[in-house]
């Protein structure tokens, strides 16, 4: 999926740009879920893979990937609810008492939990940051 995005800010590693609000999200249905309008507090960054020369106040499309909130999601609690779950019922399958296997359960959650988040310090830093694809010269549809 591409988005128009105004630069607000570049520095060596990365651009920062702002969503902006097209004329059709005032009618749209699940305007206040998709996080996309123009929030000046809001920064995105993005990664300048095709080494384009960027200015801020310029607009760009950048390439988001398809799915990325049900990825995440599942990631950050699908994979620790399964966790707690599995160990739960295996625990107490083997005869440990409720609280015990419950307990033993919410502590490999929060194991899971850490290594989710060595994982998002290591690899999902650059693996899921969006990336400019092409500068627009002329915006009509959109507004600042």
């Amino acid at each position: 999926m591409n988005e128009l995005m105004r630069i607000v800010d570049i520095d060596e590693e990365y651009v920062y740009l702002q969503a902006l609000e097209a004329s059709n999200c005032s009618s749209c249905a699940i305007k206040g879920s998709c996080n996309l309008t123009g929030d000046p507090n809001r920064k995105i960054k993005a990664i300048n893979s095709n080494k384009l020369h960027l200015n801020k106040n310029e607009f760009v499309y950048i390439k988001k990937i398809d799915s990325l909130e049900s990825k995440v999601a599942f990631i950050m609690y699908g994979i620790p609810l399964l966790t707690m779950v599995i160990i739960t019922v295996l625990l107490f399958s083997f005869g440990l008492n409720e609280i015990i296997s419950f307990i033993l359960g919410l502590t490999g959650m929060l194991i899971s939990y850490y290594f989710i988040h060595l994982y998002d310090k290591k690899v999902a830093k650059t693996k899921y940051v969006p990336e400019i694809i092409e500068k627009v010269g002329i915006y009509r549809n959109f507004q600042i």
